[in-house]
């Protein structure tokens, strides 16, 4: 039986190194933030949106 990993995150695990890692969480970060803008005004069309 082998002992599990322990990462500081997700983007951590599942990133080949720390770079590809904090890519990943910034791009997360701007979606959600994207996400958010969009529910805030309400319903836009995906152009309205870009």
């Amino acid at each position: 039986m082998s002992t599990p990993e322990n990462y500081g995150s997700v983007w951590d695990a599942i990133a080949d190194t720390p770079q590809q890692a904090a890519n990943l969480r910034s791009r997360a970060e701007l979606m959600q933030k994207i996400a958010a803008r969009v529910k805030q005004h309400g319903y836009w069309t995906q152009s309205e949106a870009a």
